[in-house]
Protein backbone atom coordinates (compact mmCIF):
# COMPACT_ATOMS: atom_id res chain seq x y z
CA UNK A 1 0.00 0.00 0.00
CA UNK A 2 3.05 2.23 1.22
CA UNK A 3 3.82 2.71 -2.89
CA UNK A 4 1.22 0.79 -5.28
CA UNK A 5 0.96 3.66 -7.56
CA UNK A 6 2.36 7.22 -7.77
CA UNK A 7 -1.10 8.11 -5.90
CA UNK A 8 -0.65 5.45 -3.32
CA UNK A 9 3.32 7.10 -3.03
CA UNK A 10 1.75 10.93 -3.03
CA UNK A 11 -0.42 9.67 0.11
CA UNK A 12 2.42 7.93 1.47
CA UNK A 13 4.70 10.87 1.36
CA UNK A 14 1.51 13.34 2.78
CA UNK A 15 1.32 10.74 5.95
CA UNK A 16 4.84 10.99 6.91
CA UNK A 17 4.86 14.84 6.11
CA UNK A 18 1.71 15.12 8.11
CA UNK A 19 3.63 13.16 11.05
CA UNK A 20 6.78 15.69 11.27
CA UNK A 21 4.25 18.59 11.18
CA UNK A 22 2.28 17.04 14.38
CA UNK A 23 5.55 16.32 15.86
CA UNK A 24 7.80 19.22 15.61
CA UNK A 25 7.01 20.57 18.69
CA UNK A 26 7.18 17.39 20.59
CA UNK A 27 10.35 16.32 18.58
CA UNK A 28 12.12 19.92 19.60
CA UNK A 29 11.33 18.47 23.19
CA UNK A 30 13.22 15.67 22.92
CA UNK A 31 16.25 17.42 21.23
CA UNK A 32 16.72 19.30 24.28
CA UNK A 33 16.45 16.05 26.73
CA UNK A 34 19.30 14.69 24.07
CA UNK A 35 17.06 12.65 21.58
CA UNK A 36 15.89 12.71 17.90
CA UNK A 37 14.16 11.19 15.62
CA UNK A 38 13.90 10.52 11.51
CA UNK A 39 10.90 9.52 9.67
CA UNK A 40 11.62 9.48 5.72
CA UNK A 41 9.24 7.49 3.22
CA UNK A 42 12.30 5.68 0.77
CA UNK A 43 10.07 3.84 -2.12
CA UNK A 44 8.00 1.02 -0.92
CA UNK A 45 9.20 1.55 3.06
CA UNK A 46 8.91 3.80 5.49
CA UNK A 47 11.35 4.31 7.63
CA UNK A 48 11.33 5.26 11.57
CA UNK A 49 14.53 5.58 13.23
CA UNK A 50 15.39 7.45 17.24
CA UNK A 51 18.64 7.87 19.09
CA UNK A 52 19.22 9.19 22.06
CA UNK A 53 19.93 8.46 25.79
CA UNK A 54 18.21 5.13 25.92
CA UNK A 55 16.27 5.04 29.20
CA UNK A 56 14.14 8.10 28.07
CA UNK A 57 13.99 6.52 24.40
CA UNK A 58 10.83 4.70 24.84
CA UNK A 59 9.00 7.58 25.58
CA UNK A 60 9.87 9.49 22.70
CA UNK A 61 8.85 5.92 20.75
CA UNK A 62 5.56 5.69 22.25
CA UNK A 63 4.58 9.19 21.33
CA UNK A 64 5.45 8.55 17.65
CA UNK A 65 3.07 5.57 17.89
CA UNK A 66 0.28 6.74 19.57
CA UNK A 67 0.06 9.48 16.73
CA UNK A 68 0.58 7.17 14.32
CA UNK A 69 -1.97 4.70 15.60
CA UNK A 70 -4.62 8.00 16.05
CA UNK A 71 -3.71 9.65 12.82
CA UNK A 72 -7.12 11.24 12.45
CA UNK A 73 -7.49 12.87 15.93
CA UNK A 74 -4.32 14.69 15.94
CA UNK A 75 -4.11 15.96 12.15
CA UNK A 76 -7.11 18.24 11.11
CA UNK A 77 -7.63 19.11 7.59
CA UNK A 78 -6.65 22.62 7.89
CA UNK A 79 -2.91 21.04 8.59
CA UNK A 80 -3.28 18.76 5.78
CA UNK A 81 -3.99 21.71 3.38
CA UNK A 82 -0.90 23.46 4.82
CA UNK A 83 1.31 20.31 4.50
CA UNK A 84 -0.19 19.16 0.96
CA UNK A 85 0.93 22.67 -0.40
CA UNK A 86 4.17 22.58 1.44
CA UNK A 87 4.62 18.94 -0.16
CA UNK A 88 3.66 20.01 -3.71
CA UNK A 89 6.30 22.98 -4.11
CA UNK A 90 8.78 20.08 -2.38
CA UNK A 91 8.45 18.14 -5.37
CA UNK A 92 7.61 21.26 -8.08
CA UNK A 93 11.05 23.22 -6.66
CA UNK A 94 12.72 19.48 -8.15
CA UNK A 95 11.88 20.99 -11.35
CA UNK A 96 14.61 23.16 -10.96
CA UNK A 97 17.49 21.14 -10.49
CA UNK A 98 20.25 20.69 -12.66
CA UNK A 99 20.34 18.81 -15.56
CA UNK A 100 22.33 15.79 -14.44
CA UNK A 101 19.91 14.99 -11.72
CA UNK A 102 17.02 15.52 -13.56
CA UNK A 103 18.62 12.52 -15.95
CA UNK A 104 18.88 10.55 -12.93
CA UNK A 105 15.98 10.75 -11.48
CA UNK A 106 14.22 9.81 -15.33
CA UNK A 107 16.57 7.17 -15.49
CA UNK A 108 15.31 5.69 -11.44
CA UNK A 109 11.89 6.27 -12.78
CA UNK A 110 12.54 4.21 -15.97
CA UNK A 111 14.30 0.91 -14.62
CA UNK A 112 12.57 0.62 -11.05
CA UNK A 113 8.94 -1.10 -11.17
CA UNK A 114 7.29 1.08 -9.11
CA UNK A 115 9.43 4.13 -10.03
CA UNK A 116 7.35 7.80 -10.67
CA UNK A 117 8.53 10.57 -12.44
CA UNK A 118 8.39 13.58 -10.39
CA UNK A 119 5.49 14.77 -12.85
CA UNK A 120 3.31 11.82 -12.21
CA UNK A 121 4.08 12.91 -8.34
CA UNK A 122 3.29 16.31 -8.04
CA UNK A 123 -0.38 15.52 -9.79
CA UNK A 124 -1.25 12.72 -7.77
CA UNK A 125 -0.17 15.34 -4.42
CA UNK A 126 -2.81 18.05 -6.21
CA UNK A 127 -5.24 15.78 -6.05
CA UNK A 128 -5.16 14.26 -2.74
CA UNK A 129 -7.66 14.98 -0.49
CA UNK A 130 -7.86 15.17 3.47
CA UNK A 131 -10.87 11.84 3.72
CA UNK A 132 -8.41 10.24 1.13
CA UNK A 133 -5.28 10.11 3.19
CA UNK A 134 -7.51 9.08 6.39
CA UNK A 135 -8.58 5.78 4.34
CA UNK A 136 -5.42 5.11 3.13
CA UNK A 137 -3.42 5.69 6.61
CA UNK A 138 -5.76 2.69 7.83
CA UNK A 139 -4.92 0.81 4.71
CA UNK A 140 -1.23 1.09 5.54
CA UNK A 141 -1.39 -0.55 9.36
CA UNK A 142 -3.87 -2.90 8.01
CA UNK A 143 -1.02 -4.95 6.41
CA UNK A 144 2.95 -4.55 7.95
CA UNK A 145 6.07 -6.22 7.49
CA UNK A 146 8.53 -4.44 9.88
CA UNK A 147 12.37 -5.46 10.53
CA UNK A 148 13.82 -3.69 13.65
CA UNK A 149 17.36 -2.53 14.46
CA UNK A 150 18.38 -1.72 18.03
CA UNK A 151 22.03 -0.43 18.16
CA UNK A 152 23.71 0.67 21.26
CA UNK A 153 23.88 -0.17 24.70
CA UNK A 154 20.70 -1.91 25.18
CA UNK A 155 20.50 -5.04 26.78
CA UNK A 156 18.16 -8.14 25.37
CA UNK A 157 15.15 -7.33 27.27
CA UNK A 158 15.33 -3.79 26.88
CA UNK A 159 15.34 -4.27 23.15
CA UNK A 160 12.30 -6.81 23.24
CA UNK A 161 10.56 -4.12 25.43
CA UNK A 162 10.98 -1.42 22.57
CA UNK A 163 10.00 -4.16 20.12
CA UNK A 164 6.61 -4.66 21.91
CA UNK A 165 6.24 -1.12 21.76
CA UNK A 166 5.58 -1.08 18.16
CA UNK A 167 3.94 -4.89 18.19
CA UNK A 168 1.79 -3.82 20.38
CA UNK A 169 0.85 -0.41 18.20
CA UNK A 170 0.29 -2.64 14.59
CA UNK A 171 -1.66 -5.47 16.17
CA UNK A 172 -4.96 -4.45 15.99
CA UNK A 173 -8.30 -6.27 15.63
CA UNK A 174 -8.53 -5.58 11.90
CA UNK A 175 -5.22 -6.41 10.88
CA UNK A 176 -4.53 -9.14 8.34
CA UNK A 177 -2.12 -11.52 8.47
CA UNK A 178 0.52 -11.56 5.59
CA UNK A 179 1.25 -13.75 3.34
CA UNK A 180 4.94 -15.38 3.17
CA UNK A 181 5.01 -13.96 -0.67
CA UNK A 182 4.41 -10.73 1.20
CA UNK A 183 6.74 -10.21 3.86
CA UNK A 184 10.07 -9.41 1.89
CA UNK A 185 8.25 -7.80 -0.77
CA UNK A 186 10.95 -5.17 -2.40
CA UNK A 187 10.72 -3.35 -5.84
CA UNK A 188 11.97 -5.38 -8.88
CA UNK A 189 13.81 -3.84 -11.85
CA UNK A 190 13.20 -3.65 -15.03
CA UNK A 191 15.78 -6.60 -17.28
CA UNK A 192 16.93 -4.73 -20.60
CA UNK A 193 17.44 -6.61 -22.80
CA UNK A 194 21.65 -8.24 -24.28
CA UNK A 195 22.82 -6.57 -27.53
CA UNK A 196 19.69 -3.30 -27.29
CA UNK A 197 20.79 0.37 -26.43
CA UNK A 198 17.78 2.35 -25.14
CA UNK A 199 17.45 5.79 -25.24
CA UNK A 200 15.38 8.33 -23.91
CA UNK A 201 15.13 11.79 -24.82
CA UNK A 202 13.57 14.86 -23.21
CA UNK A 203 13.53 18.50 -22.49
CA UNK A 204 14.74 19.86 -18.96
CA UNK A 205 11.94 20.97 -16.79
CA UNK A 206 13.28 24.24 -15.93
CA UNK A 207 13.06 26.28 -18.79
CA UNK A 208 15.43 28.71 -17.51
CA UNK A 209 18.21 25.65 -17.70
CA UNK A 210 20.61 25.99 -20.94
CA UNK A 211 22.95 22.60 -19.34
CA UNK A 212 22.24 18.88 -21.02
CA UNK A 213 22.70 15.88 -19.54
CA UNK A 214 23.26 12.22 -20.20
CA UNK A 215 23.20 9.53 -17.84
CA UNK A 216 24.36 6.35 -18.64
CA UNK A 217 23.42 2.68 -17.26
CA UNK A 218 25.30 -0.52 -18.15
CA UNK A 219 23.23 -2.86 -16.52
CA UNK A 220 24.78 -6.12 -15.07
CA UNK A 221 22.29 -8.15 -13.89
CA UNK A 222 21.29 -10.15 -10.71
CA UNK A 223 23.48 -9.03 -7.69
CA UNK A 224 26.51 -11.52 -6.14
CA UNK A 225 29.80 -10.96 -4.61
CA UNK A 226 32.18 -12.12 -7.58
CA UNK A 227 30.58 -9.53 -10.16
CA UNK A 228 30.21 -6.99 -7.28
CA UNK A 229 34.01 -7.30 -6.50
CA UNK A 230 34.50 -7.10 -10.04
CA UNK A 231 32.19 -3.65 -10.67
CA UNK A 232 34.35 -1.95 -7.26
CA UNK A 233 37.42 -3.03 -8.99
CA UNK A 234 36.28 -1.19 -12.72
CA UNK A 235 35.32 1.49 -11.37
CA UNK A 236 38.18 2.17 -9.43
CA UNK A 237 40.09 1.98 -12.93
CA UNK A 238 37.52 3.54 -14.82
CA UNK A 239 36.96 6.91 -12.68
CA UNK A 240 40.21 8.91 -12.78
CA UNK A 241 40.82 8.42 -16.69
CA UNK A 242 37.38 9.02 -17.30
CA UNK A 243 36.71 12.25 -15.29
CA UNK A 244 40.36 13.04 -16.87
CA UNK A 245 39.27 12.74 -20.60
CA UNK A 246 35.65 14.12 -20.39
CA UNK A 247 36.41 16.65 -17.76
CA UNK A 248 39.53 17.84 -17.66
CA UNK A 249 41.30 17.06 -21.69
CA UNK A 250 37.37 17.49 -23.93
CA UNK A 251 36.45 19.93 -21.46
CA UNK A 252 32.46 18.39 -21.88
CA UNK A 253 31.45 20.18 -18.38
CA UNK A 254 32.25 20.56 -14.62
CA UNK A 255 29.74 17.75 -13.68
CA UNK A 256 31.51 14.62 -14.58
CA UNK A 257 31.38 11.38 -12.70
CA UNK A 258 30.70 7.60 -12.92
CA UNK A 259 29.99 5.05 -10.15
CA UNK A 260 28.71 1.25 -9.40
CA UNK A 261 24.84 1.34 -8.26
CA UNK A 262 22.49 -1.45 -7.03
CA UNK A 263 18.91 -1.34 -6.53
CA UNK A 264 15.92 -4.05 -5.98
CA UNK A 265 19.36 -6.66 -5.92
CA UNK A 266 20.52 -5.53 -9.75
CA UNK A 267 23.55 -3.91 -9.78
CA UNK A 268 24.79 -1.45 -12.74
CA UNK A 269 27.38 0.88 -14.05
CA UNK A 270 26.38 4.73 -14.36
CA UNK A 271 28.81 7.17 -16.44
CA UNK A 272 26.94 10.74 -16.03
CA UNK A 273 27.62 13.72 -17.90
CA UNK A 274 26.59 17.54 -17.75
CA UNK A 275 27.41 20.13 -19.69
CA UNK A 276 26.89 23.74 -21.32
CA UNK A 277 28.81 23.63 -24.12
CA UNK A 278 27.76 19.81 -25.70
CA UNK A 279 24.75 17.99 -27.05
CA UNK A 280 23.52 14.69 -25.20
CA UNK A 281 24.05 12.88 -28.42
CA UNK A 282 27.95 14.20 -29.07
CA UNK A 283 28.71 13.40 -25.28
CA UNK A 284 27.38 9.98 -26.01
CA UNK A 285 29.73 9.87 -28.74
CA UNK A 286 32.56 10.60 -26.41
CA UNK A 287 31.76 8.24 -23.67
CA UNK A 288 31.37 5.52 -26.44
CA UNK A 289 34.81 6.67 -27.57
CA UNK A 290 36.13 7.01 -24.42
CA UNK A 291 35.81 3.09 -23.78
CA UNK A 292 37.82 2.37 -26.90
CA UNK A 293 40.59 4.56 -25.57
CA UNK A 294 40.20 3.09 -22.15
CA UNK A 295 40.19 -0.87 -23.75
CA UNK A 296 43.51 -0.10 -25.14
CA UNK A 297 45.46 1.46 -22.05
CA UNK A 298 43.78 -1.07 -19.79
CA UNK A 299 45.87 -4.30 -21.91
CA UNK A 300 48.97 -2.23 -20.48
CA UNK A 301 48.08 -2.03 -17.19
CA UNK A 302 51.03 -4.15 -15.03
CA UNK A 303 51.01 -5.83 -12.03
CA UNK A 304 51.71 -2.60 -9.48
CA UNK A 305 50.02 -0.67 -11.37
CA UNK A 306 46.58 -3.23 -10.99
CA UNK A 307 47.58 -3.93 -7.13
CA UNK A 308 47.36 -0.50 -6.18
CA UNK A 309 43.85 -0.34 -7.51
CA UNK A 310 43.11 -3.41 -5.44
CA UNK A 311 44.72 -1.79 -2.45
CA UNK A 312 42.47 1.37 -2.96
CA UNK A 313 39.18 -1.06 -3.16
CA UNK A 314 40.01 -3.26 -0.55
CA UNK A 315 40.89 -0.44 1.98
CA UNK A 316 37.39 1.03 1.35
CA UNK A 317 35.98 -2.44 2.35
CA UNK A 318 38.29 -3.05 5.87
CA UNK A 319 38.63 0.27 6.81
CA UNK A 320 36.36 0.39 9.87
CA UNK A 321 33.66 3.22 10.57
CA UNK A 322 34.66 6.66 11.81
CA UNK A 323 31.76 6.84 13.06
CA UNK A 324 28.53 5.08 15.05
CA UNK A 325 26.31 6.72 12.53
CA UNK A 326 28.53 5.16 9.67
CA UNK A 327 28.36 1.61 11.23
CA UNK A 328 24.29 1.95 11.51
CA UNK A 329 24.22 3.08 7.71
CA UNK A 330 25.79 -0.04 6.37
CA UNK A 331 24.57 -2.61 9.21
CA UNK A 332 21.18 -1.17 7.43
CA UNK A 333 21.67 -1.89 3.93
CA UNK A 334 21.96 -5.19 4.76
CA UNK A 335 18.46 -5.37 6.60
CA UNK A 336 16.82 -2.93 3.95
CA UNK A 337 17.70 -5.69 0.90
CA UNK A 338 16.71 -8.47 3.25
CA UNK A 339 20.18 -9.90 3.27
CA UNK A 340 21.38 -9.96 6.74
CA UNK A 341 25.22 -10.65 5.48
CA UNK A 342 26.82 -8.50 7.98
CA UNK A 343 29.90 -9.35 6.63
CA UNK A 344 29.63 -8.55 3.12
CA UNK A 345 32.78 -6.30 3.29
CA UNK A 346 35.02 -8.72 4.28
CA UNK A 347 33.74 -11.44 2.21
CA UNK A 348 33.98 -8.47 -0.99
CA UNK A 349 37.50 -8.03 0.30
CA UNK A 350 38.55 -11.04 -0.11
CA UNK A 351 37.46 -11.74 -3.73
CA UNK A 352 38.82 -8.49 -5.18
CA UNK A 353 42.48 -9.69 -3.69
CA UNK A 354 41.74 -12.33 -6.32
CA UNK A 355 40.98 -10.85 -9.35
CA UNK A 356 43.69 -10.58 -12.09
CA UNK A 357 43.96 -8.18 -15.53
CA UNK A 358 42.15 -10.38 -17.31
CA UNK A 359 38.96 -10.65 -14.90
CA UNK A 360 39.07 -6.75 -15.83
CA UNK A 361 39.35 -7.12 -19.83
CA UNK A 362 36.69 -10.10 -19.39
CA UNK A 363 34.11 -8.12 -17.56
CA UNK A 364 34.81 -5.06 -20.18
CA UNK A 365 34.19 -6.98 -22.90
CA UNK A 366 31.58 -8.96 -21.57
CA UNK A 367 28.91 -5.48 -20.20
CA UNK A 368 31.09 -2.56 -20.98
CA UNK A 369 32.41 -2.59 -24.69
CA UNK A 370 30.15 -1.99 -27.48
CA UNK A 371 28.80 -5.31 -28.80
CA UNK A 372 29.66 -7.06 -25.70
CA UNK A 373 27.98 -10.08 -25.35
CA UNK A 374 25.94 -9.22 -21.88
CA UNK A 375 25.59 -5.49 -22.80
CA UNK A 376 22.26 -3.60 -21.79
CA UNK A 377 22.62 -0.18 -21.84
CA UNK A 378 19.95 2.55 -21.32
CA UNK A 379 20.57 6.11 -21.70
CA UNK A 380 18.69 9.16 -20.76
CA UNK A 381 19.59 12.67 -23.02
CA UNK A 382 18.30 15.86 -21.00
CA UNK A 383 18.47 18.81 -23.15
CA UNK A 384 18.77 22.33 -22.18
CA UNK A 385 16.72 25.26 -23.04
CA UNK A 386 18.75 26.18 -26.22
CA UNK A 387 17.84 22.80 -27.65
CA UNK A 388 15.87 23.23 -30.98
CA UNK A 389 12.65 20.68 -30.38
CA UNK A 390 13.38 19.38 -34.12
CA UNK A 391 16.73 17.95 -32.42
CA UNK A 392 14.91 15.45 -30.78
CA UNK A 393 12.75 14.17 -33.87
CA UNK A 394 14.93 14.36 -36.63
CA UNK A 395 18.31 13.16 -35.73
CA UNK A 396 19.99 10.58 -36.85
CA UNK A 397 21.62 7.03 -34.54
CA UNK A 398 25.08 8.66 -35.26
CA UNK A 399 24.12 11.46 -34.12
CA UNK A 400 24.99 15.49 -34.41
CA UNK A 401 26.90 18.15 -32.75
CA UNK A 402 26.93 21.96 -33.05
CA UNK A 403 29.81 23.39 -31.58
CA UNK A 404 32.35 26.50 -32.43
CA UNK A 405 35.96 26.23 -31.39
CA UNK A 406 36.03 28.90 -28.78
CA UNK A 407 33.92 27.02 -26.08
CA UNK A 408 34.84 23.34 -27.13
CA UNK A 409 38.37 23.87 -27.64
CA UNK A 410 39.09 20.99 -25.64
CA UNK A 411 37.28 18.80 -27.66
CA UNK A 412 38.22 19.63 -30.80
CA UNK A 413 42.21 19.05 -30.36
CA UNK A 414 40.76 15.56 -28.84
CA UNK A 415 39.37 15.12 -32.52
CA UNK A 416 42.04 16.71 -34.20
CA UNK A 417 44.58 14.37 -32.41
CA UNK A 418 42.83 11.01 -33.43
CA UNK A 419 42.39 9.84 -30.01
CA UNK A 420 39.16 10.17 -29.48
CA UNK A 421 37.58 8.88 -32.91
CA UNK A 422 33.62 8.01 -32.57
CA UNK A 423 33.60 4.46 -32.58
CA UNK A 424 31.08 2.41 -34.77
CA UNK A 425 27.66 1.78 -32.97
CA UNK A 426 26.93 -2.24 -32.66
CA UNK A 427 23.87 -3.76 -32.00
CA UNK A 428 20.09 -2.10 -32.23
CA UNK A 429 19.46 1.30 -30.97
CA UNK A 430 15.74 1.31 -29.31
CA UNK A 431 14.50 5.07 -28.44
CA UNK A 432 11.76 4.92 -26.22
CA UNK A 433 9.11 7.66 -26.58
CA UNK A 434 6.41 6.87 -23.83
CA UNK A 435 7.81 5.69 -20.54
CA UNK A 436 5.04 4.24 -19.14
CA UNK A 437 4.42 1.68 -22.48
CA UNK A 438 8.66 1.10 -22.15
CA UNK A 439 7.50 -0.35 -18.61
CA UNK A 440 4.71 -2.50 -19.42
CA UNK A 441 5.87 -4.32 -21.94
CA UNK A 442 9.41 -4.69 -20.25
CA UNK A 443 10.63 -7.91 -18.65
CA UNK A 444 11.55 -7.30 -14.47
CA UNK A 445 14.22 -9.36 -13.08
CA UNK A 446 12.81 -11.47 -10.31
CA UNK A 447 12.56 -9.98 -6.63
CA UNK A 448 15.50 -10.63 -4.87
CA UNK A 449 14.97 -13.51 -2.26
CA UNK A 450 16.27 -13.17 1.24
CA UNK A 451 19.69 -15.18 2.15
CA UNK A 452 18.12 -16.20 5.73
CA UNK A 453 15.16 -15.85 7.21
CA UNK A 454 15.40 -14.21 11.01
CA UNK A 455 13.61 -15.49 13.57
Amino acid sequence: EVNSSPYGYALSALFVACMKDELNEYSYDALLAGMNYKLRLNGSTIYLSTGGYSPKLPILIQRILEVMGSFESHVGDEAFERVKHAKCRSYENMRLEEAHRHAVQEESSLLQERGWRIDEVVSAIRNCSFRQLLTHTKRLFRQVYMDMFIYGNLGRDDALTLAGLFLDQIRTPRTLPMLPSQKYWTGRQVKLPRGVHHIYKCLDANPDNANCAVDCVYQIGVENDLDRAKLALFSQIVEEPLFDQLRTKEQLGYTVYSTPSRGGGVQFFQVVVQSNVASPELIEQRIEAFWVDLRKSMTVINAEELQKHVQAVVKGYTEKPKSQEEEVQALLAEISNHQYVFDRKLKLAQLVRTLQLSDMLQFFDDYIRSGGSERKKLSVHIYGNETRMEKLTNCSDAGWSVFNEVNQAGIVAAMALGASTVPTPKGRVVYIDDPRDFKRRACLYDAPLPSISPR
